[in-house]
């Protein structure tokens, strides 16, 4: 079985070769010229881009034609095909993929190839977790349909809180009014979004970001008993040491089995922006099939 996801999950490098995890097509456009996301486009470099640009940069998905090109060789040597897609409602990669799966049907020579298309209602971090939950399953021998049932059940489980900066990226990108986003700057407020039926929506406004951190526990702590088993993921926008020291502070309150840390995937950064700290995890306890592995950290950039 290859299990397929977009640059835009953040799954560290380490985790994508360990779990020969499959990363479809995306690209940054900037000022005409296409940058393949997967490549592993630096932020600093996305930072200077936007900077320097004519016009502010925009992403190429995952099209449907992509999709065919990139099922047709994967279905060379395997006939199970599991895509775990960001939400469909900001992000249309599901769409792309099922066109794809649509088209391949009508080839005689895929009939027996099995497609499976999850849409996981959030992105980013959320996403790589499902993604690398679905990979532990299948090493464990899981059938195909059992683990495309479980990744079907989690995304009413994943809990996410996105600790915003600013809005100056999402104002450049059109997603967040230039009004908005001076008042916000001037009263130093630090938005708390979160993913809920896969849009993103407020949770809470903190003033100064000495409290951002205090905010994000006092939600988890809202959703989630303390000394529970989870699942975690932290990203951020080039805050390093304030985004492990969250998941450092995580782990004083919660019995973390699996955790990664990494930098949030440049097609997330245009909209979150720097100082961006995204926590992202499910518990162990809710689902349909409990992995054994170790507890372990996969910590990048």
């Amino acid at each position: 079985m290859k299990i397929i996801t977009i640059p835009g999950s953040s799954i560290p490098t380490a985790a994508i070769r360990h779990y020969g995890i499959e990363i479809s097509a995306g690209k940054m456009v900037v000022d005409g010229i296409e940058h393949e996301l997967k490549d592993g486009l630096r932020l600093s470099q996305v930072d200077n881009w936007i900077d320097s640009a004519k016009k502010y940069p925009q992403i190429l998905g995952t099209s449907a034609a992509e999709f065919v090109d990139l099922f047709m060789a994967l279905a060379k040597t395997d006939q199970e095909l599991l895509v775990i897609a960001p939400t469909n409602k900001i992000i249309p990669t599901y769409t792309a993929a099922l066109s794809a799966q649509k088209i391949l049907q009508q080839n005689r020579s895929y009939q027996e190839l099995k497609i499976k298309i999850i849409d996981s209602g959030v992105t980013d971090g959320g996403l790589g977790l499902m993604t690398i939950l679905a990979a532990e399953a299948r090493n464990a021998g899981l059938p195909f349909e059992e683990i495309a049932k479980m990744c079907e059940a989690l995304p009413g489980q994943i809990h996410s809180i996105v600790a915003l900066d600013s809005l100056e990226y999402m104002a450049k990108g059109g997603r967040a009014s230039f009004l908005k986003t001076r008042f916000v700057s001037w009263m130093k407020i630090k938005p708390l979004v979160g993913f809920v039926d896969g849009r993103l929506q407020p949770l809470a406004k903190v003033r100064r970001e000495k409290n951002v951190l205090a905010k994000t526990f006092e939600i988890v702590f809202e959703r989630v008993p303390k000394g529970t088993k989870i699942w975690a993921a932290v990203t951020h926008g080039r805050v390093h040491g304030r985004a492990t020291s969250l998941i450092k502070e995580l782990g004083k309150h919660y019995d973390i089995h699996f955790s990664y840390l990494g930098e949030v995937a440049p097609a997330i950064y245009l909209n979150s922006g720097p100082g961006t700290i995204a926590l992202y995890f499910f518990r162990v306890d809710k689902l349909q099939w409990i992995p054994t592995l170790p507890n372990y950290s996969l910590l990048g950039r």
